[in-house]
Parts: structure tokens; sequence; C-alpha cells
């Protein structure tokens, strides 16, 4: 996916040839198919290009307006163009031909700022107002590009991905330890907050402008509740839902190359899949699914988790021929060396570290498989196979969540009288923060402003709870797989992020949901006959990252020292309790170990951010 960049200057200076030089040759370092820039003494901007859709073959930019005022650069994907056709009067001759980026830049120069409430897609742009010395930045409504920015005394600097920021020395690089303590205790950031104190990532819906060293964020728009919508029959939810849902992933299936699925055994991406290959199946094309398997076969799972979901996908490739089926055991992946790759991508540390090798895996047979657009259900439990877990149990009421609750109370009583530190600070239980770096920082109170409950047992009203977790997705999951795309030069559009579908997922009545709570909800209706019965009647959730346990005894470049010389990072890090890991790790002790692993591994993150 193509990626922006660019620095202005305030002030009556100049922006320094070698500040735009660093970022430049930083950003040209993605692969890509051709670059673009344009300069003036207070503003440099720049584009890398990547290919997608069949449309970007011919992007062209900087796009300039008839008086050459405005100056403008865009990044992304448009999903509603012919809404937007419509709503601009753009000829019919002039349709077919016409770049994302054309089409942005009209709608632009038609509606201003209002032009991004319009707009449906994964995008980002950045416009220059020569005249008025005026920058705007804006972000797509889910948030799936991401656009980082940094502003100082006298300019401002923006990428989309840290590294097109941190090349600069004129950035800091501070520690944002808050959103340290969240990456080590699972807790969802703000869409807005990096590693980073002073650098940004502008949140999703929003816009931001810069004006004679005056910056101005604003938002437009964010997901709200919606009106109950009532239907003559139960039926008519699950259709409406159907043809939301296809449209989402017809729009996201323009590739100029082959079109790829990140394929589990579970409900959100085989129903993705499925209306994938029937779309394509009309243009007479292949839709290619790579689903993870464990290289080690015979590798323990908790219970109620499948360890290999190939079978599963495979019973949907057969429902499907014009599925291309692939499996993917990540052969010669070395768990800690993915997270190696991964820190260098992400400049960042992240949470789930341990899930980075099959990831790469997958990723990298797609390349050689000349896929351009992977799709992915990376939000898919909170939108379209909604309600799951505890939301799940609390809409089947009765014994099972009577069972819930009660299980619940003698754990906590037993944490209580066993290890009583651990009741009251409920992370210790799945990170390694250090408790003088909580309790000085005031952690647990944060999280209970924030709405957070590190127990993870949430009991907001049952609407409240659907859309807090598609907040949840759209401030932090969309974006994850964007990351990967630049290094990849592969597009990773996920359907559940359409904001139609979205929208209508929380006007639809509660009673609708509850009703088929047991039949693992809503989209086990809604696809019965578009998915095999061997993915309806599964009972288990799959685990990709099942074999992680008999890697990780396979680890030959592991380094006590990586987790112990923690540098700055030490400061909210239990550094005894990670060299206690170590050790056991070191001596083989592991068998039962699969989440304190996991959390071991998010630590061996921190240290190689060093």
């Amino acid at each position: 996916m193509s990626a922006l960049y660019g620095y202005i200057r305030w002030g009556g200076r100049p922006v320094a040839p070698e500040s735009f030089s660093r970022m430049k040759e930083t950003m040209t370092n993605y692969p890509h198919n051709g670059s673009f820039e344009w300069k003036s003494e207070e503003c440099m901007l720049g584009h890398i290009l990547q290919w997608d859709t069949p449309e970007s073959l011919h992007e062209q930019f900087p796009l300039l307006d008839s008086s050459g005022n405005t100056v403008f650069m865009a990044a992304g994907r448009i999903d509603n163009r012919e809404d937007l056709f419509r709503l601009l009067a753009v000829p019919h001759p002039e349709r077919e031909g016409m770049t994302d980026g054309q089409l942005m830049f009209r709608a632009y120069l038609a509606w201003g700022k209002e032009a991004c409430g319009k707009m449906y897609g994964d995008w980002s742009f950045c416009a220059w107002h020569r005249k008025e010395r005026k920058l705007f930045l804006a972000r797509d409504h889910g948030g799936i590009m991401a656009l980082y920015y940094y502003a100082g005394k006298d300019f401002l600097a923006f990428a989309s991905t840290l590294k097109g920021l941190l090349c600069l020395p004129e950035v800091p690089r501070d520690i944002n330890e808050l959103r340290a303590a969240q990456i080590l205790t699972a807790w969802p950031g703000d869409g807005e907050a990096t590693y980073y104190r002073h650098i940004l990532n502008l949140k999703p819906g929003h816009f931001l402008e810069v004006q004679n060293g005056n910056v101005q964020k604003a938002m437009f728009w964010e997901l709200t509740e919606q009106p109950e919508l009532i239907l003559p029959k139960e039926e008519d939810y699950y259709e409406r839902f159907r043809e939301l849902f296809a449209e989402a992933v017809r729009a996201r299936l323009r590739s100029y190359r082959n079109v790829g699925i990140q394929l589990s055994g579970g409900y959100d991406s085989t129903s993705v899949a499925a209306m994938a290959a029937m779309e394509l199946a009309k243009q007479n094309k292949e839709l290619y699914a790579f689903t993870s398997v464990p290289y080690y076969k015979d590798c323990p799972v908790p219970k109620g988790r499948i360890a290999d979901e190939g079978p599963l996908a495979a019973s949907l490739a057969k429902k499907y021929p014009n599925i291309r089926h692939f499996l993917v055991d990540a052969a010669g992946y070395n768990v800690l060396e993915a997270i190696d790759r991964a820190v260098d991508m992400f400049c960042e540390p992240m949470h789930a570290a341990g899930n980075q090798y099959w990831i790469q895996a997958i990723y990298d047979k797609a390349r050689e498989n000349d896929v351009s657009v992977l799709l992915n259900a990376q939000g898919g439990n909170g939108v379209i196979s909604w309600p799951t877990g505890k939301p799940r149990l609390y809409a089947m009421g009765g014994l099972p969540w009577l069972k819930f609750r009660v299980k619940s109370v003698l754990k906590d009583v037993r944490t209580l009288t066993t290890r009583p530190l651990h009741y009251w600070y409920p992370f210790l239980d799945y990170s390694y923060i250090s408790i003088p770096f909580a309790r000085r920082n005031g952690l647990l109170e944060k999280m209970k402003a924030a709405g957070h409950d590190p127990r993870f047992r949430s009991q907001r009203p049952f609407k409240q709870a659907q859309r807090h977790l598609m907040d949840i997705c759209l401030l932090n999951a969309y974006s994850l797989h964007y990351r990967m795309s630049v290094d990849y030069a592969i597009v990773s559009p996920d359907p559940s992020g359409h904001i139609p579908l979205m929208q209508f997922m929380l006007s639809v009545p509660e009673p609708i949901y509850r009703a088929n709570a047991y039949r693992r909800i809503f989209i086990g209706k809604a696809m019965d006959g578009f998915l095999p019965s061997e993915i309806l009647s599964s009972k288990g959730k799959g685990l990709q990252a099942a074999d992680l346990m008999e890697r990780f005894k396979n680890v030959t470049s592991f380094d006590t020292f990586d987790f112990l010389n923690l540098n700055g990072n030490a400061v909210f890090l239990d550094r005894k309790k990670i060299a206690g890991s170590a050790y056991k790790f070191q001596i083989n002790e592991l068998n039962g170990r699969m989440n304190e692993i996991n959390h071991f591994l998010r630590v061996y993150g921190f240290a190689k951010m060093n």
C-alpha cells in the first residue's frame, strides 16, 4: 500500500534539504513502483507508490488545482467510487480510468474538509495550500492507514510509517511509558499515542490543520449508537447483512494481481472467503487462501482450542472450487528472529509478539504467489461474529452466565487468599510490568478512568459492549496489517471495517442476537448455506500459534542478556520476574507455560527496542 511523508516549516525559515532527503531515503527503501515529491522553501511533500488496484498503475502526484494553489497527494483505496462519481457529477467516460487519488482530489476541491466524511475506504491524504501556508492531513474513518506526525517548535513532519520520522535527528525518541504499560498489560490504546512520547498517530476519523505554527486537530466522524432497525421478520436481518457484507468484500477485491486471504477455520475469515470466492468466480478468478497450520503436529493445546485448522479451511476450499488453498506450516521460521523482523517493521514493541512467525510466513507465501491484495478478518469478533466470549455468555443468560459468574468469584477468592498482590493488580497474571512503576504512575486508577477492566470481565450493557469492541478495532486492530503492508507491498484490507456494515450491526435489535447466542450468534444463521456444515457445527476455536511452545524449545539464538540488560525499558519491567522465567525456559521447563511464553516474547520485543 502506498505511503506519504512530508515536512513543513514556519517562522520564515526554509525546510532543511537534508531533513527531507533523510525522509525520502528512508521511505524509498520500501518496495515501490514509483516515487513522487513536491518542494517549496517552506513545504516538502513525498509519496511512494505501490501498485495494488488496476487504477493505481496510473497514479501520478502531486495533483494541483487550476490555480496551482492546492498541492495534493493521497494513498489508499476508495470503496464508494460510484457514490462519489454520482455526487460529483463525474462524466461517465472519465469514471473507468479515474484513479482513487484523482477522485479524492476532486472530492476535496468540491467539499473541502467535508470530503473526509463522504469517502469510505482505506485512505490518507495531505494538501498544502500555498497562499494560506496551510497543511491539511486526514486519515480514514476506520484508521486502516496510519499517519504519524511530530510537531516541533518551528516545524511539523509526518509520515505513513514511524521510520519516516525516526530517521530525523530533530525528532525525539523519548519513551511513552503509559503506552509501554498498555502494550505490556493488553490495555488497548487510544489510537493516537505511540511508543514515543512526542510522536502521535492521527486518530481514525480525524483531520489535522497546520498554519503558522498553529496545529489544530478535529474529528470528522466517530462510531455512534444507532437507532434500532425494525424489519418485518428475522430473516430480513440476515439478508440485509449478506447484502452489506458482500458489498464490503467486493469493494476490497480490486487488484491488478492475485487476490488472497488469511484463512483460518473460524466463522470470520471463512465468511469473508466465501463471499470473495463467489465474487471472483464471476470474474473467472481464483482466491489464494493461506492457512496457518502447526509444523509440530502433536503440540498440546488448551481444552476447546483447535491446533490444526487445515481440515476446516479445506472444507471451505472444497465448497468453492476457485479457492486455491495453501497450508503454511512456517517451517524454518525462528520465533525470535520473527520478532526481530517485526520490531524493525513496526519500530514499536507489539502485544502479540508470539504470533509474528506464522503471520510473516503467510505474507511471505502470499508474496511468492504474486498476491497484491491479502484479505483478513482481524476485526471480525467485534463486528460480523458478535457477540463472542463473555458478551456471548451474557447474551445466553441463564445457567451459562451463572456458571461464569460463580467461577469468577471463586477465582477471585482463591487469588485473594493465595496471591493477594495478584488480586489487587490483576495484570500480574499476564504481564512482566514492574509493580513500583505501576503504583508510581497510578496505572490501576488510569485503567479505571479509561473504562478498562484488567480482569477483562467488564459488564457493560450489551449494546455498549458491542460498540466498545468495535471502537477497539477502529483504534487499534485495523491498522496492524497496514504496517506490514508497506514492507511487503501487499494490501491487507478487512471487510469487517466497512462503516455501513458496522453501523448496521449496531442497529440490529438485541433480541435477535440473544435468540441466536447458542448457535454462535447472528453470523451462524446469516451464513447458513454459504459455509460448509463442518465449520457451522465446529465447537472449538482455532489457535494459530499452537506449536509456539515446541518452537521455543528449539530457539538457538536465545540470550538471557537480551532480557536483563534492558536499559531505559527497565524502569517499567520487573527484571526479577523476567530472570525467573528466563531460567525456567533455559532449563527446558516449558510444559504448560504457553501463556507465560507469550508474555515473555512480548518482553523480548521491548528488549529489542534498545
